[in-house]
């Protein structure tokens, strides 16, 4: 009887060891896929891929969240992490990094119209201030026009977050034509922190 005993505590043994095991695997397919969802989205915003076909690159997400949600279903972070993504970048997409840089080429001729005038902004060409990022602690005892142009320097750098802190300083019809742009960076930004929060979740 002992023995009889003995085998059936083994069996049942080998029965939550093997349960164990299934549900770790199903545990790190949901990691899996959700990390690859999170990536590819990623990869999509950065890179232009599979964009909408308008004036400026769209990323569409909504297909993709979806696919995140599914991955995440058994995560209570990484699904509060999802329904904070904003509903906006949800619902119409995002622009991506280099639509945004293209884009800004606009804003910069818009301003530099608006604050000097057609004839000026044709034929000046004026110089940054700062040559350094590094350097530009404030914008203190700058123009609107060395503002713009301090941006233009900076995003011609790949200084993205350099150029914004310079164009969120601008006033009057200099801000409303920058704010656009401002706002779709914006968000493109706050989606891409919240998706990358994804690769640090764990199940």
């Amino acid at each position: 009887m002992d023995n009889i005993a003995k085998n059936i505590a083994k069996v049942k043994g080998l029965e939550s060891a093997l349960e164990e095991r299934a549900n770790l695997e199903k545990v790190i397919t949901h990691v899996q896929d959700l990390t690859c969802s999170s990536l590819c989205l990623m990869h999509a915003i950065a890179h232009d891929v599979d964009c909408v076909g308008e004036e400026y690159d769209i990323i569409r997400i909504d297909d993709p969240l979806k696919r995140c949600f599914l991955a995440a279903e058994q995560n209570p972070f990484a699904q509060a992490i999802l329904h904070t993504i904003p509903n906006l970048a949800a619902e119409r997409g995002i622009y991506t990094i280099s639509s945004l840089e293209k884009r800004f080429d606009r804003v910069y001729a818009e301003c530099r119209k608006a604050l000097d005038g057609w004839l000026t902004y044709f034929f000046t060409d004026p110089k940054p201030r700062y040559l350094n990022a590094a350097e530009f602690e404030s914008a203190e005892g700058m123009s609107q026009t060395d503002l713009v142009v301090q941006a233009k320097y900076f995003m011609d750098k790949k200084c993205m977050a350099e150029a914004v802190r310079c164009l969120i300083q601008l006033d009057g019809t200099a801000r409303s034509l920058a704010q656009d742009w401002i706002e779709k960076l914006d968000l493109c930004w706050r989606s891409v922190r919240l998706l990358s929060a994804l690769g640090i979740c764990q199940f």
